[in-house]
């Protein structure tokens, strides 16, 4: 999904397949981390391919489709952020993209609330998944301490908040779950 074509396409092919798209939810992540004045450009760019560009890209061809072209128009776009957002050292890139993510979820939900698409981020705290699990007990410590719930979540405990957003009928909104 970080090539314009194959977000395309990957939307095409749900649109066609389903004859509409009820919910896209933007869970792509990665990480390369670097302090800023060792990070090599392409750490930079990997990054931020992977984690804005692809929600860019894949709103740009979903926006379409549950916009404009299908009748009723609508749906719901959820967009997994990070409380990584706040930047831990050598994370210049991976906060720089989620921030980046974010906007592109607030810009959509200005265009095309008006029209039925609902938009909402949900930003959870520290969660157990192989991406956080080369974390050591410090960084780990410090994201937990950072998050409203003081806690570690699981990948499922996320997901049930994705669904429940999912569900919402209301249009014209963006929701933001920290």
């Amino acid at each position: 999904v970080t090539i314009p074509e194959d977000a395309e396409r990957l939307v095409s092919e749900a649109y066609d397949k389903f004859g509409r798209l009820d919910v896209v939810v933007h869970n792509v992540g990665t990480t390369d981390d670097g302090l800023v004045v060792r990070m090599e450009p392409n750490q930079w760019y990997d990054v931020m391919r992977t984690n804005a560009d692809s929600a860019f890209f894949v709103s740009k061809y979903a926006a379409e489709k549950m916009a404009i072209r299908q009748k009723p128009s609508g749906g719901m776009m959820v967009y997994v952020s990070s409380v990584g957002v706040k930047a831990l050292p050598g994370q210049a890139n991976y906060a720089a993209s989620k921030i980046a993510m974010e906007n592109v979820a607030v810009v959509a939900a200005r265009e095309y609330g008006k029209r039925g698409l609902n938009i909402s981020i949900i930003r959870p705290g520290f969660v157990e998944t192989e991406l956080t699990a080369g974390l050591s007990s410090r960084q780990r410590q410090f994201l937990i301490e950072m998050s409203t719930s003081k806690r570690p979540f699981k990948p499922e405990e996320i997901a049930r908040g994705i669904a429940y957003l999912a569900t919402l009928k209301e249009s014209g909104h963006i929701m933001t779950i920290f």
